[in-house]
């Protein structure tokens, strides 16, 4: 496995359905005001859950690509040679990632 790669398994997912609730949510107060407010000029007014998504998403954009902590571990576990590797998360990652590539991910 490739640190960085690629999110945890289901946040991406996750995320997507944050994106797409919110997205229609807004979709929907929009056309629900352009009939109400006809010839009062426009306005936009962004919902409090579409608030949260945008600061969720910039909270995440800071969190580092390597988690260096976890590399200075893991380097010092493979020079101690005390690293060990679980065969069944090997065997978990290998089939994920043909699932990965199947799909087109």
């Amino acid at each position: 496995m490739r640190i960085g790669e690629k999110p945890p398994i289901g946040l991406e997912d996750y995320i997507r359905q944050q994106l797409r609730g919110v997205t229609e949510k807004v979709r929907a107060e929009r056309e629900d005001r352009a009939h109400r407010v006809r010839g009062q000029g426009e306005k936009v007014a962004i919902s409090q859950e579409a608030q949260e998504l945008v600061e969720l998403l910039r909270r995440a954009k800071e969190i580092p690509e390597v988690r260096m902590e976890l590399v200075r571990r893991l380097r010092e576990a493979i020079q101690k040679g005390t690293y060990e590797v679980s065969s069944r998360d090997v065997a978990t990652k290998m089939i994920l990632e043909s699932l990965y590539e199947v799909l087109g991910r």
